[in-house]
């Protein structure tokens, strides 16, 4: 199954919880475009330590998370309209088997965000 996965740093720490989530979703179905993702069910809002998530650029002390189940988009369906776009379109990229986010990678290979998260996954099932 494929994940999509938003980050927002948290500038303000005394904005509640469903606050941030709120203001966060509306940013989604756009997010989820560029990413060329299609979201198959709901997902999850978390609150994680910036040094914890991948991508988070580490901006903040914390940052919103934003998962949830999701199918790349067919490449067919895509309209490029750069000369960049239309070349990236074409080449052989592949899906993360874990985010869902299209990169030049190997096949079955995970994105270099979601391989630290697996391989800590992983740690903490063989530890239970």
């Amino acid at each position: 199954m494929n994940r999509f996965r938003a980050v927002w740093p948290i500038v303000d720490e005394t904005i509640p919880f469903p606050d941030l989530c709120r203001e966060a979703n509306a940013e989604i179905p756009r997010l989820a475009a560029q990413a060329r993702a299609h979201l198959t069910r709901v997902g999850r809002f978390l609150i994680a330590p910036s040094d914890l998530v991948p991508g988070s650029g580490r901006v903040t002390a914390w940052s919103l998370v934003y998962e949830a189940p999701a199918t790349p988009v067919r490449r067919s369906t895509i309209t490029a309209t750069s000369e960049r776009e239309r070349t990236y379109a074409t080449n052989d990229h592949r899906a993360c088997p874990r985010c869902g986010i299209v990169r030049d990678a190997r096949p079955a290979s995970l994105c270099n965000d979601c391989e630290p998260l697996a391989r800590a996954e992983n740690a903490h099932e063989a530890a239970a």
